[in-house]
């Protein structure tokens, strides 16, 4: 983790007294996303604030991934509601954009507040959505675990059956990537 912030510290300092909102975004992004990694949440949340404030009209793929990290952020805080109007926002900028993979991400993780909620149906129709997003810009990396997390709204729902189908597709996709 030290090596990689020292890495991201030099790449900001080359971009000083040069106008360039996006590259400047884009490494705060990733910054945010190692510390958030390292667990440190705060510095994380602080740097994605920061890139939003950069991109924010400007970028709308930037501006929806930062809001998407955030709402991760509020999520791991335990603000769900928080979480589910960042989300809500980042997936309207994504709307804007070309067809983007990261929308797979935000519909999952908009499934997973909706089942830490015990709103089964709400966490269901979302992860639909994901695997929906998956299949139509054919990145399927996140298939299996989008299919684990069916399966946890499916026991949620009683629907044992159903889930249990669904661990059998995750266990496919999973094998495939072997």
């Amino acid at each position: 983790f030290p090596r990689a912030t020292q890495a991201l510290a030099q790449a900001l300092a080359c971009l000083e007294g040069v106008d360039a909102s996006f590259a400047r975004g884009r490494i705060l992004i990733n910054w945010g996303c190692v510390d958030f990694q390292w667990g440190q949440y705060d510095a994380a949340e602080s740097r994605w604030r920061a890139a939003l404030a950069l991109v924010q009209g400007k970028h709308p793929e930037e501006n929806a991934l930062a809001l998407n990290n955030l709402a991760v952020v509020a999520t791991v805080r335990g603000d769900l509601e928080e979480a589910w109007q960042l989300y809500d926002q980042a997936l309207a900028l994504y709307q804007t954009c070309q067809a983007s993979p990261q929308v797979t991400l935000t519909y999952y993780n908009m499934g997973m507040v909706r089942a830490d909620q015990e709103r089964w149906d709400e966490a269901l129709e979302l992860y639909e959505r994901s695997l929906e997003v998956c299949r139509a810009t054919r990145n399927r990396f996140h298939e299996p675990v989008i299919e684990l997390n069916r399966a946890e709204a499916l026991l949620g729902q009683g629907n044992l059956v159903e889930a249990r189908q669904a661990c059998g597709r995750a266990l496919r996709s999973f094998h495939r990537r072997d």
